[in-house]
């Protein structure tokens, strides 16, 4: 079995990479033949009760330290293989996904309210200038064309590699795809979704709140580095988008896409940092929202036919 497999792969991993409480015990009796299927059923769970329950206990202290991101990549990775057993895995993947971006996004208002650093849609989107802001619509239009050309050539460079060395199978997502194709009300509405409305939220959860958040979170490393020289600024600010764009691209993850999720993962990521450095320097999401839009919105049209 794949929880099997996945509770047995966890007690040969450093020690040092793990919680202590999750650590196997020094003296590993052998175990009879009903009692190893009953460990075969009953360890993972017990593996996910833990990791949730450490990842719960650590997340006023901070989300994102690593402690939780490590508990929380092996809360995925056993929930996720332990329901695929089941065949339901996309659906628990995708219920476990939206609790962890609802504690995640109270975790972000909490520590940007505590620091005085909540801002408002209008500092996100500011309206006071009209023709920088065509201009800065114009310049996220032209980098989400220019990219949206770069990221099909590198996906599908990545996707031969992995076939090429690996003799990996590579499937595509068909629900979406029915969905987005559908002729019907909820079809042209997702489309509309993938097209206006995921650019404008996500760009606002992304590159506004969560990219604020590791700016206040990253401000006492900034003023020591302003008080030292230019490169700790900029390696703070380095930081900063490439873990914004990291946590973009995870959460474009889909456990039905199996070894998919690596060529989109890495153009996303990569696609997550331009959207990033569009957001630092234009100082605002204008720019970084019209590349996104651009972008899904030519998706869309190709997905249906009409371009």
């Amino acid at each position: 079995m794949i929880a099997f497999s996945i509770s047995k792969f966890i007690h040969n991993i450093n020690p040092y990479s793990l919680p202590e409480t999750y650590l196997p015990a020094d003296k590993v009796t052998e175990l009879s033949t009903t009692e190893k299927i009953k460990e075969a059923i009953v360890s993972p769970f017990n593996h996910i009760v833990n990791f949730s329950k450490n990842l719960i206990s650590n997340i006023p202290q901070d989300f994102f330290s690593k402690k939780n991101l490590i508990n929380l990549s092996f809360l995925i990775l056993f929930s996720s293989a332990i329901f695929y057993t089941f065949g339901i895995s996309e659906l628990v993947f995708q219920v476990l996904l939206g609790v962890i971006f609802i504690k995640a996004a109270e975790h972000v208002l909490i520590k940007l309210m505590d620091n005085d650093a909540l801002p408002s849609l209008n500092e996100f989107l500011p309206k006071n200038e009209k023709l920088k802001i065509i201009i800065k619509i114009l310049i996220g239009i032209a980098f989400g064309l220019i990219t949206l050309r770069a990221s099909s050539i590198l996906e599908n460079k990545i996707s031969a590699f992995l076939i090429f060395f690996f003799n990996i199978t590579l499937t595509e997502s068909q629900n979406i795809e029915a969905l987005l194709t559908d002729d019907g009300l909820f079809g042209i509405c997702m489309c509309f979704y993938a097209a206006i409305g995921a650019p404008i939220l996500e760009e606002i959860c992304f590159r506004g709140y969560l990219h604020n958040y590791f700016e206040v979170s990253s401000n006492d490393a900034q003023d020591k580095a302003k008080s030292n020289n230019n490169a700790k600024t900029t390696l703070e600010k380095i930081k900063k988008i490439v873990k914004t764009s990291l946590i973009f691209g995870a959460a474009h993850l889909s456990p039905i896409m199996g070894w998919t999720n690596i060529p989109i993962m890495i153009v996303i990521t990569l696609m997550g940092a331009g959207m990033s450095l569009l957001k630092e320097t234009t100082g605002d999401l204008w720019a970084p929202m019209a590349m996104h839009a651009t972008n899904n919105t030519i998706s869309v049209l190709t997905l249906r036919k009409i371009i």
